[in-house]
């Protein structure tokens, strides 16, 4: 496997889709994000580090392609979009099969991207989707993060496969029951934080809710972009974590994810509703249920249908802080309500959305393959 945008332990690609492989009887090699060269549970990891800058990502995938190459592996499985040149390489002058991972909808993605001139955004997202339309016939398969991205990419590649992005065992060891009480509430959020991911909603949020509570903390696990936001706004953030209200973490370990997940009591997904954003459920939601926390989302798309559907979250106006501090507030007055919601979730996420069903998928393509 290989990527120039994830980190190399990252949860779908090390401890899902990598474990599974490994148990299937696979020898893994993972070219990704990390510190070291090194073998961790039975995976060779071969590193790469952050890119300083869009382009020198970019590039990186010339030395990803070489380090491939000297693999001499049988399957080359990747997760970036902009490493669809690289699988196509691949797939010419080796005779390895060649698998691409589409982990979101790349194409309207880029509809909402910052650092892309606005005018530009339409043109450059058809060339996009044409490009990743026309690639993935080459492919020998394509895995999806969901079943209406496998539905999509099937009219193009019949070999496609959707496995979805569900939380392994661990996340389902401790039940809502094993949480005890903590004096200070907190509340948590996973996964990268920027301007349309509600960054500026999380601020305006937390400054509300101080005033009306001070026992409280809102943990940050992910890297922060402050791009387009007003610098009133960053100012006022690194006065929230000054005084404690705010803790950032950065990127974590997904296991070391799971332990701060079982020390909250609420969760918290306040994405924006960008185009892409209004298509699937983040994976970061199944992980909060099967943690057995409520969470507050906005509510649009398919992530306030499956709030409706298994009653457990909270639902809000995206784009409003006041709903947001208000429903924050709210659970965390409410402990009983709270820890009902949270039940909920952990049950439906028990019975519906563990990995342990995704993977089953991993093996029946094995044998398929190995034939």
């Amino acid at each position: 496997m290989f990527t120039t945008v994830h980190q190399a332990r990252d949860g779908r690609i090390f401890y899902k889709e990598g474990m599974s492989l490994v148990k299937a009887g696979y020898d893994l090699t993972i070219i990704g994000l990390h510190p070291r060269e090194e073998v961790v549970q039975g995976i060779k990891i071969l590193p790469l580090s952050p890119a300083k800058n869009r382009l020198i990502r970019l590039l990186r995938g010339i030395g990803v392609l070489f380090k491939a190459f000297k693999e001499k592996a049988d399957f080359y499985h990747f997760h970036d979009p902009e490493l669809i040149w690289v699988g196509l390489t691949l797939k010419m002058f080796t005779k390895a099969r060649v698998i691409y991972d589409a982990h979101e909808y790349y194409a309207e993605s880029i509809l909402s991207k910052q650092w892309i001139p606005k005018k530009l955004r339409p043109l450059i997202s058809k060339l996009a989707n044409f490009l990743e339309k026309r690639s993935v016939r080459f492919f020998d398969g394509v895995v999806t993060a969901t079943e209406m991205m496998e539905e999509r990419f099937k009219k193009f590649s019949p070999r496609t496969v959707a496995l979805n992005n569900y939380p392994v065992e661990e996340f389902f060891a401790y039940s809502p029951e094993d949480c005890l009480p903590r004096r200070e509430k907190r509340i948590i959020y996973t996964g990268s934080i920027n301007k349309l991911r509600g960054l500026e909603i999380i601020i305006r949020t937390i400054d509300l809710v101080r005033k009306a509570r001070e026992d409280f903390q809102c943990l940050l696990v992910g890297k922060i972009d402050f791009t387009g936001v007003d610098s009133a706004l960053i100012q006022l953030f690194n006065q929230l974590k000054d005084e404690g209200y705010l803790k950032v973490f950065g990127h974590l370990d997904y296991k070391e994810l799971f332990s701060l997940l079982r020390q909250s009591q609420l969760a918290w997904n306040p994405i924006l509703p960008a185009p892409h954003y209004c298509l699937a459920v983040p994976s970061k939601i199944y992980e909060y249920m099967a943690a057995g926390l409520p969470f507050i989302t906005g509510d649009f798309g398919p992530t306030a249908r499956l709030v409706r559907r298994y009653n457990c979250g909270c639902l809000v106006n995206p784009l409003n802080p006041q709903e947001h501090a208000e429903a924050i507030l709210r659970l965390f007055n409410q402990e009983n309500t709270a820890r009902e919601i949270g039940k909920r979730g952990y049950n439906w996420a028990r019975k519906f959305f563990s990995w342990a069903k995704e993977e089953k998928k991993i093996g029946r393509a094995s044998c398929r393959e190995r034939g």
